[in-house]
């Protein structure tokens, strides 16, 4: 069923631009394939999709230090930040042309961030069904 160009599905709408990529690679190339896409994308928005808080820091941490992404705007938004820093953090991104976000799936639920060209989930799923 189409409904304004989306297909509906409970509450939430699905694009039907939506275009679904996935890269199979081995672990210790996971970071370098995430470099060098972020690096490919650096005049769009992305979100990227980390297990947990921690995780979240290590990549900031990580990528804000890394020569080849130099000026990137990377930006942290996770559950363990105080709410002020979570709002702020979101507020800067939303008005960047482009950037990077780095997240855990709870701290970024719900939110409707305009303009993002491409949400990268690092880890696998934890729940849910594998297609």
């Amino acid at each position: 069923q189409q409904q304004n160009g989306a297909a509906a599905a409970g509450d939430q709408k699905t694009p039907t631009s939506l275009r679904l990529e996935y890269i199979i690679t081995p672990v210790e190339q996971k970071l370098p394939q995430l470099v060098a896409f972020l690096n490919s994308h650096r005049n769009e928005k992305v979100i990227v999709y980390f297990i947990t808080c921690a995780c979240v820091e290590f990549y900031a941490l990580i990528l804000k230090q890394l020569p080849i992404l130099k000026g990137l705007q990377v930006s942290s938004l996770h559950g363990k930040l105080k709410q002020a820093a979570r709002e702020a953090t979101l507020s800067k991104f939303t008005e960047l042309p482009a950037g990077v976000l780095l997240c855990t799936d709870v701290a970024a639920r719900g939110l409707d961030i305009p303009d993002v060209a491409w949400i990268v989930q690092y880890d696998p799923p934890q729940v849910g069904k594998v297609v």
